[in-house]
């Protein structure tokens, strides 16, 4: 008995045969031959898979420390506490594009680090890509003081020097001095600046001291002082305050229709389709319309009361005449078939002593 071996494609088929011969359909799998009882294997090339790293420096231990530096990698990341050589946990198959990012700078209370990226982007080759460089130095948080019960609306947007934006919340005891996601080293300058207002409710928020350079030993810019004399960048914030308006149609002249919000003076119409305002409201505040009819007329608004966001408010004011009912008593009606009716064609059918009412004409 002697082996063979038969490779097809990427089949390997190990096949055990004596010195007899075999006709074709001995060999015919579909006929219950041979081939029916080969073994199989089936083997895929092996696929390897490389690491992204690199080496930091300059980081220091900061006291009181509550963030770290923190880099992404195409969906994987790792924090560095230390100086040295990294890697990413994520491996990488050959002629993969990888880009590396900061997630999160170290930072204290006081202050933190500004960190910077070499070799940040490329693509995979046949082996470990460790040529991702970090390099860290002491820098100072902008911080922004925002004096308290100054910021009632939310999202409101700052950045600095044109980007890194920092969203704020008001009000909010925990964002009275929001800081920048990213630290500034010594000598570099900063300036703040609104990109968003707050809404509800509506403000308009500016900046105070916006611009300096930071040129002292790394720590907070902006940390207030004693009383109300902040260093650096402050907020300062107005309520909007938007018109109520009124807009009278249906209103039978001769006649005036007068119109108030809340305890301001009353405004008079003597025309239809015509536009006055009743006052100024701030934003987030409610109103609350009075209409007071002229005789033989009943004017109702549309929306008597609401909440002012972030827009001037028209009420619509319309007019149309009084209904009256016409009313009489049936008294000695011993018949029936009595049928009372107004000029306007409303019947009513009275049977013995009644009370009866017209509809509203």
């Amino acid at each position: 008995m002697k082996i063979k071996r038969i490779i097809l494609s990427s089949l390997i088929f190990i096949t055990v045969s004596s010195c007899l011969k075999f006709n074709k359909s001995d060999l015919d799998a579909s006929s219950g031959g041979l081939l029916g009882y080969l073994l199989t294997f089936v083997a895929g090339p092996e696929i390897k898979t490389y690491y992204v790293g690199g080496n930091a420096s300059g980081i220091v231990p900061l006291t009181g420390q509550t963030n770290y530096l923190t880099l992404s990698m195409n969906g994987s990341t790792v924090t560095l506490t230390a100086n040295g050589s990294f890697t990413f946990p994520k491996k990488l198959e050959a002629d993969t594009s990888y880009t590396v990012s900061i997630v999160d700078y170290p930072k204290n209370a006081d202050g933190g680090q500004l960190c910077t990226l070499g070799g940040a982007s490329g693509t995979m080759g046949k082996g470990d890509s460790l040529t991702v460089s970090v390099t860290c130095s002491n820098a100072a948080i902008i911080q922004v003081n925002i004096p308290a019960g100054v910021l009632q609306g939310a999202g409101l947007v700052l950045t600095n020097n044109g980007a890194d934006p920092l969203t704020v919340h008001g009000p909010n005891a925990a964002e009275l001095n929001p800081a920048f996601f990213t630290p500034a080293i010594l000598g570099s300058g900063y300036l703040v600046a609104v990109a968003g207002q707050p809404t509800n409710p509506w403000q308009t928020c500016t900046v105070t001291n916006p611009s300096g350079t930071i040129n002292a030993a790394p720590g907070l810019v902006s940390v207030p002082q004693t009383g109300s004399n902040p260093v650096g960048p402050s907020l300062a914030c107005t309520t909007n305050s938007y018109n109520i308006k009124a807009y009278v149609t249906g209103l039978i002249t001769p006649a005036t229709v007068s119109i108030q919000e809340g305890g301001n003076a009353a405004v008079n119409f003597t025309s239809n389709n015509t536009t006055q305002t009743l006052s100024s409201v701030q934003s987030g505040q409610t109103y609350n319309i009075t209409v007071t009819s002229p005789s033989g007329q009943n004017c109702t608004a549309n929306l008597p009361t609401g909440t002012v966001a972030g827009s001037d408010i028209t009420v619509n004011v319309n007019c149309a005449p009084q209904s009256y009912f016409v009313q009489g008593t049936v008294t000695g009606l011993s018949g029936s078939g009595l049928i009372m009716q107004t000029s306007g064609g409303n019947s009513q059918l009275i049977t013995g002593a009644a009370t009866w009412s017209s509809a509203a004409i």
